[in-house]
Parts: structure tokens; C-alpha cells; sequence
């Protein structure tokens, strides 16, 4: 009895560990803990240069990592309402990669970036404080087909700061209630 139960449990250790499942995107104040802050931008997932059956079948999203709870965060990769935030506790963050998944959250790939020849502000983690607004940049990723095997790559991270800040604040305006700030402006490195 006790090796059934100890396989259950591994399984189900493993089942939680391969799953995906993307930080829902905050729209009104009444939803955000104080204690918490905001991390937002631009998440495309562009066009699927794919024979797959059904391309809708599959997500993509930018891979997070809460290094001091070391707590996975994935903003999900959107064809349509692509500027949005996410809430997250404080902590040191690094922006890990990509993931690729099926609708049943199951993964079907992490892509981690190469940090060997990323750029400085990707590469290096970040602080987030309690109550701010951190743009994390603007992130296109396609797929694309090299029979038999199924790529997904950042196509562009760029730094769209001023107008992705606007465009946010005009979809959720009572979210932007501290100025926001750029993990691309050195001075926020530095702090």
C-alpha cells in the first residue's frame, strides 16, 4: 500500500511539474494585492509557419522565474489583446525563455534563452517592489516547420517602452496608479 501511495504521489509531483498554466492577466484595481506589483507589455504570438493540424491546438508563452521563491511564472504569447499585466510578488525575476504547450496545459517544449550571448538587460535579473509597474518589454515568438521537427523562437524582443505604456494605460487605466518603469533603462538596473 505505502509503494502505491508513494507512486501517486510521484506522479502527481510530475503531472504538476510539465503543466502550464498562464498568469491571468489583471484588468481592474479591486483585483491586485498591495503587497504585489505589476509586470507588463506586449506578448504576440505571431503567425504559425506551421503544417500542423489544428496550430490552435498549441500555446506559447515567455517563461518567468521568481528566483527568491523560485516560483515559475508563463505570460501567455496572444494572437489578439496582446498589451496586458500580470501580478506577481516581490522578488528577484529573470526572464527565462519560452514555453510551448497543448491546450490541455501538457508541455510540449521550454526553450531557454542563451545567456551566453543575450543581451546585458535579459540576461541579468531584475528586482520587483512591493506596488510597481515594470514594463518587461514587447515579445513576438512564431513556429515554425523543419520537418519533422516543430520550432518555437523568439522572433523579437524589442523596447517599445513609451508607446506599450500608453496603450496599457488606455486599456487599464486605474491599473497605472505609480509610474511605470523599464527593465531597458539602466537606472532601474542599478537601484
Amino acid at each position: 500500500m505505502k509503494t502505491i501511495h508513494a507512486l501517486g504521489l510521484c506522479l502527481l509531483m510530475w503531472g504538476g511539474t510539465s503543466c502550464v498554466f498562464y498568469a491571468p492577466p489583471v484588468k481592474r484595481a479591486d483585483q491586485i494585492n498591495k503587497d504585489d506589483a505589476i509586470l507588463y507589455g506586449r506578448f504576440t504570438y505571431g503567425e504559425h509557419f506551421t503544417e500542423e493540424l489544428n496550430p490552435a491546438w498549441y500555446t506559447a508563452g515567455v517563461w518567468l522565474r521568481n528566483e527568491t521563491s523560485d516560483r515559475t511564472h508563463y505570460l501567455e504569447l496572444k494572437v489578439t489583446n496582446t498589451v496586458y499585466g500580470v501580478q506577481v510578488e516581490p522578488g528577484s525575476y529573470r526572464i527565462t525563455g519560452l514555453v510551448r504547450s497543448e491546450n490541455e496545459h501538457r508541455v510540449k517544449a521550454r526553450v531557454a534563452f542563451p545567456w551566453t550571448n543575450a543581451p546585458a538587460w535579459l540576461a541579468a535579473s531584475f528586482e520587483v517592489r512591493k506596488g510597481e509597474q515594470i514594463y518587461i518589454g514587447d515579445y513576438q515568438c512564431e513556429t515554425k516547420l523543419d520537418y519533422p521537427i516543430l520550432h518555437t523562437r523568439i522572433k523579437s524582443i524589442t523596447n517599445n517602452f513609451a508607446a506599450t505604456t500608453v496603450e496599457f494605460r488606455k486599456t487599464c487605466p486605474e491599473l497605472m496608479t505609480t509610474p511605470a518603469v523599464s527593465i531597458f533603462d539602466p537606472s532601474f538596473r542599478d537601484r
